[in-house]
């Protein structure tokens, strides 16, 4: 397993190696989901408040990925490694690199609204 995320009261996600996130129920642990994502190399991902989920790689690609149909757009390309991936409300998403950069994305059109080149001098971890 490569991580583990919380996503809500009562879902959690695991990723692997294995090019597979899967969506779990908290109470009794059964397999809700399985979404293959084309990397063996994401990094992290965000469920959105939609059901929509978000995946970032060390390739730099950016994709949402819709849960119902297993359709999977590439919104994004970082020359970074993308390090954190979050929803800021229903239409804003955030999105940092290990390059130091934040990019802000609109949900709804999956348009980059603008990007922050090298606001730090590492990397970005988290925004809260």
């Amino acid at each position: 397993i490569r991580f583990m995320k919380y996503v809500n009261e009562s879902c959690f996600s695991t990723a692997s190696f294995d090019m597979r996130i899967k969506l779990w129920k908290i109470l009794d642990g059964n397999l809700l989901q399985t979404v293959m994502i084309n990397s063996l190399s994401f990094e992290n991902i965000e469920i959105l408040d939609d059901g929509r989920l978000v995946s970032g790689d060390i390739n730099g690609k950016l994709r949402i990925h819709n849960l119902d149909s297993s359709i999977s757009t590439q919104i994004g390309s970082y020359s970074n490694w993308i390090s954190f991936i979050k929803q800021i409300n229903d239409i804003i998403l955030a999105v940092g690199d290990y390059g130091g950069n934040i990019c802000v994305w609109n949900l709804q059109t999956n348009e980059l609204i603008r990007c922050m080149s090298q606001q730090h001098g590492s990397s970005i971890y988290n925004i809260e």
